[in-house]
């Protein structure tokens, strides 16, 4: 820009979202900062500090302030929030997903009206085998609404994808990763005080530093295939007499969990922790040698990012998106092709057959992986993909003051 040319004001980019989740509060906050954007979010469900979760079957506390750090507003539905945007002029709007209700009807209102909309969410080209039926029949309701978006975040293999065979082109697509609060578990797990944590959980249960710890950490629900874990585990000490087994969380498979546990494992080889906010978990996974994720379906599957943060490799099927961009086969992780034990198992014995140091390379190369899908190195792209936005809609063609 020369000095004769007139300084540009910020975008003024306003999120539409149902709730606010912890996993995106950092990308939020992030954006805040920004000198070339004026940022805003605008959501339904209220933000509390305890809430009971119907999924985890408890109550449940994320261990910090979702609000902090950013300009927010709630809205009373999602019939008001296309409106509050409106009215607080923004240039564009981001719209994370089109599943929740009220969500198309947004899409469609300001596609009709020219407004620039950028798509963010996690998406997976395999069906949820919740509701194969109705996935299948709202696959074709998917693409649509996707067409009317000028501009998407896209956060690996899988998303790009699913926007691609949708008919986006390849000019509007963004790398915004999902990510987590990476600057936090990167300096959680070189902490001294969380690496004696993690110590202190081992000798506490009468684990060895040398036995062979594997975490499972989730809702323990059908889609997560906590009994496919079961399973693994129960096979697991059949051939390793070493193998000991930590579940971080809860939901309404836990009691059947305990269940199986007391009929088919040994008492002392697996230990439930129960639900643990996630900017907590890092001293159960500095605890374990392995991640294992046994998900039936996933939109991303955000412990892996977390996992590999703290240099611990990840043990997943390709139903799990995070398998198309951070997980390499061998080098920083292991990938299977069905989330199911007789494959899970061969895989972990394998593991735990590598040499201490071939097993701390693993580690090594998955916080490698993992810091280049933290959000810091790619919130530009926030930027240049609300920018974009403006300048394919209706309004930027025409050259129309978007406010």
């Amino acid at each position: 820009m020369s000095p004769a040319d007139p300084v540009q004001p910020p975008l003024r980019l306003a999120v539409l979202t149902e709730s606010i989740s912890h996993f995106e509060v950092p990308l939020f906050r992030l954006c805040a900062q920004i000198a070339e954007l004026q940022f805003k979010v605008f959501y339904i469900q209220p933000v509390v500090s305890q809430r009971f979760d119907t999924e985890y079957v408890q109550q449940i506390d994320w261990g910090y302030n979702l609000l902090a750090g950013f300009d927010s507003a709630q809205v009373a539905s999602a019939t008001e929030l296309a409106p509050a945007a409106q009215e607080w002029q923004a240039d564009a709007v981001l719209i994370y997903g089109y599943g929740w209700p009220g969500a198309p009807r947004i899409i469609l209102r300001n596609w009709l009206r020219g407004q620039a909309q950028v798509h963010r969410g996690t998406l997976n080209y395999y069906l949820d085998p919740r509701r194969p039926i109705k996935g299948r029949m709202l696959r074709p309701l998917g693409r649509m609404l996707l067409r009317l978006f000028h501009a998407h975040h896209y956060g690996g293999d899988y998303s790009r994808r699913v926007l691609l065979d949708a008919g986006a082109k390849e000019s509007s697509l963004f790398f915004v990763p999902y990510s987590v609060d990476s600057p936090h578990f990167l300096a959680a797990a070189a902490n001294p005080d969380q690496q004696k944590a993690a110590s202190d959980i081992r000798t506490s249960l009468g684990w060895a530093s040398d036995d062979h710890v594997i975490v499972f950490i989730a809702q323990l629900n059908w889609f997560k295939g906590p009994d496919i874990a079961m399973e693994v585990f129960r096979q697991m000490t059949q051939v390793d007499p070493k193998a000991r087994f930590l579940v971080v969380g809860s939901g309404r498979m836990t009691e059947a969990m305990k269940a199986d546990a007391q009929q088919y494992i040994h008492p002392g080889i697996i230990h439930f922790a129960g639900f643990v906010p996630s900017a907590q978990t890092v001293a159960y996974y500095l605890a374990s040698d392995l991640v294992l994720c046994t998900s039936r379906y996933e939109t991303w599957a955000r412990m892996v990012n977390e996992a590999m943060l703290c240099r611990r490799p990840c043990l997943v099927s390709r139903m799990v998106p995070a398998v198309g961009g951070l997980i390499v086969h061998n080098e920083n992780g292991y990938v299977v092709e069905e989330p199911e034990a007789s494959q899970f198992v061969p895989v972990i014995q394998g593991h735990f057959n590598l040499s201490q140091d071939e097993r701390q390379r693993m580690g090594d190369a998955a916080c490698q992986k993992a810091q280049t899908f933290a959000y810091e190195p790619h919130v530009g792209n926030v930027v240049a993909a609300a920018h974009y936005a403006l300048a394919h809609s209706q309004r930027g063609k025409s050259g129309a003051n978007p406010k």
